[in-house]
C-alpha cells in the first residue's frame, strides 16, 4: 500500500529520477519516494518482470525475449 508523503527536503523520485521538491507530494513505498502513482506502477511492474502488452482490434501482440 503506497503512503501519501510530504518531501521534508529535496529528493529524487527512485524511478524517473525527477526532482521532488520541499513539502510537494510524493508517494512513499517500500522505503522509497517516488514522484507519482505513474513512476510507482511503472516501477513494481519492472520488478516484477512484467512484458508490455498492446492491445488492438481483435489482437494482442507482446514483447518477447
Amino acid at each position: 500500500m503506497s503512503i501519501p508523503h510530504y518531501a521534508d527536503r529535496n529528493q529524487e523520485c527512485e524511478h524517473c529520477q525527477s526532482e521532488i521538491y520541499i513539502g510537494y507530494e510524493a508517494i512513499f513505498y517500500d522505503e522509497c519516494l517516488f514522484c507519482d502513482t505513474s513512476c510507482l506502477t511503472d516501477h513494481i511492474a519492472e520488478l516484477n518482470g512484467a512484458k508490455v502488452v498492446t492491445l488492438t482490434d481483435d489482437k494482442i501482440y507482446r514483447d518477447v525475449n
